[in-house]
């Protein structure tokens, strides 16, 4: 135990390593849905949020694909192969894109978490910071899958 904080230190021998304790609840801003639904109507609503739920799924399944793509370009250079396409900038820039998206509408419809590390991610991007990336690349993937999932429809729709 480090007797600043009180976590567990690691048996690491040279000391280097640490446990960070991870916070990945998933928050909803009821306020704004309630918002939507009185705005809307509750079938208008509830078609509305689904069509937006299945959206962000396939935004999440881009971001990481693009998040996989970025590292992969980072390997083999593929800017050097003659395809801009798949040269690291330009899946930075995709990848930004898709982030922006994705946090615009989980932010519209109450999901600040999922909104908040998505934006995390697009600052790694920004940054070309491909382990950051990585990490934070996988977060949002668990972050998403938690709130886009079942029982954030249960909770919502009930």
């Amino acid at each position: 135990m480090t007797p600043e904080t009180g976590t567990p230190q690691s048996e690491d021998p040279m000391g280097n390593v640490s446990f960070l304790p991870v916070d990945e609840r998933v928050d909803v801003d009821g306020a704004l849905l309630s918002e939507v639904m009185r705005q809307l109507g509750p079938e208008t609503a509830e078609r509305l949020i689904e069509d937006a739920l299945a959206g962000m799924q396939v935004e999440l399944a881009e971001v990481a694909a693009l998040v996989a793509a970025v590292a992969s370009a980072g390997k083999t250079c593929a800017e050097d192969h003659g395809n801009p396409e798949d040269s690291p900038a330009r899946l930075l820039a995709d990848l930004l894109a898709a982030t922006d998206r994705l946090s615009r509408t989980a932010w519209e419809f109450g999901l600040t978490t999922l909104s908040g590390v998505s934006i995390d991610l697009a600052l790694c991007a920004e940054r070309s910071d491909h382990t950051a990336l990585g990490a934070v690349g996988a977060r949002l993937q668990r972050v998403g899958r938690r709130s886009l999932g079942p029982a954030w429809d249960e909770a919502t729709f009930g």
